[in-house]
């Protein structure tokens, strides 16, 4: 019967001779099938548990990616912009009426064809400030606003994006001295993509609207709006309103339009903001990225500071720039008293770049207020 002594000698060797093979037998096994079997011995809640978290892991990384894929594919420019100057951050977003993704024999019917309505025209304005402290303040800007173009002259802010979205930013910073940082632009399609990744909008209207030839028809008060009647409200220009005797002409459907935007685009950015679900706001990139033009300054963390930022804008951190707007074939509008003010709050005049702010004078001819842009100021 062999000693104790010599059964010791004999487990050291053994062990020894294991070590150099690369271990014992069970851990010379492949790794997945020691974690298969060291899995047995778990509770079955334990292995329900691991494995959705696996499939959970899986499927984000695989949203993820695909993700990241769109956003390589969104449309980018090389843009040289001024920056708000006063350390704040300006988002210009702007909102196209280009008919060049006409598809669809609705769409041609309602919005015209590339032929019929040439051109790439700003539909909506707004700029997104945000403050060195984090606070946001959003401006929408009248569409028919006229400022002065470098190298035209005076022109309706919306025809300037005709020229590209380089000329539109130095246009605003030589007529408003109003510089931004960062530029998107979203057409047609686009905005009805995000409006039905998000559910729908819910906006408050203040008077029943309609129009036949947009298919439109609101009721005031609360209106829950699907894709179609979303843009068709921030393109109401001509149609009707409820009145008390019934349904009359639209007044100042010009200044309508600017505000119907104000209301959709406040319940986009708080929806897309309270979004968390991966695959919704897979859903929204994957919408927007075939439809979206940015500058090749925006990157993932700006994509995220300017969805936070758009989620935080209440109902006091909207505002209107101060404007009139005469109404006629070609509506003009012309900045009011309070405008210079409006744009101070966003870094207006605090850029070298953009130094000039307009100043506002009487006009004897139609006795509205009408923006005078001085360059001595």
């Amino acid at each position: 019967m062999p000693s104790t002594t010599n059964r010791t000698r004999r487990s050291r060797q053994q062990r020894w001779a294991d070590r150099r093979r690369g271990g014992s037998a069970a851990s010379s096994q492949p790794f997945w099938r020691r974690w298969i079997t060291s899995f047995r011995g778990h509770s079955t809640q334990w292995k329900v548990i691991v494995g959705l978290s696996a499939v959970a892991v899986l499927l984000l990384g695989v949203v993820s990616i695909d993700a990241l894929r769109m956003y390589t594919s969104i449309h980018r420019v090389e843009l040289h912009l001024a920056g708000a100057g006063d350390g704040s951050t300006n988002y210009l977003l702007i909102g196209s009426d280009t008919r060049t993704q006409i598809r669809t024999l609705e769409d041609l019917q309602t919005f015209g064809s590339p032929f019929q309505s040439p051109g790439t025209h700003a539909d909506q304005i707004l700029v997104l400030n945000i403050a060195t402290n984090g606070a946001v303040r959003l401006v929408a800007i009248a569409r028919d606003l006229l400022i002065d173009v470098p190298g035209k002259g005076e022109q309706r802010i919306t025809l300037t994006l005709d020229d590209g979205p380089q000329v539109f930013a130095d246009s605003l910073c030589a007529s408003l001295g109003l510089g931004v940082d960062h530029v998107a632009i979203i057409g047609f399609d686009g905005f009805r993509s995000i409006v039905d990744a998000v559910g729908g909008v819910d906006v408050v209207l203040p008077i029943g609207l309609r129009s036949s030839a947009l298919g439109l028809e609101l009721h005031a008060g609360p209106n829950h709006l699907d894709a179609h009647d979303a843009l068709a409200l921030v393109r109401l220009r001509s149609g009707e309103q409820l009145g008390l005797g019934g349904w009359i002409p639209l007044d100042q459907g010009a200044r309508t339009r600017t505000q119907s935007g104000e209301l959709v685009f406040r319940s986009i950015a708080a929806k897309v903001s309270e979004e968390r679900s991966p695959f919704a706001l897979r859903s929204i990139v994957a919408g927007v990225s075939d439809n979206l033009t940015i500058d090749s300054g925006i990157g993932m963390s700006q994509m995220l500071e300017l969805r936070d930022a758009l989620g935080r804008v209440g109902n006091t951190d909207l505002t209107m720039l101060q404007a009139q707007t005469i109404d006629g074939d070609t509506p003009v509008a012309y900045l009011e008293p309070g405008a210079t003010e409006t744009l101070q709050s966003i870094g207006a005049g605090t850029n070298p770049k953009c130094p000039n702010l307009p100043r506002i004078e009487q006009s004897v001819d139609s006795g509205s207020e009408s923006a005078v842009f001085d360059s001595s100021n």
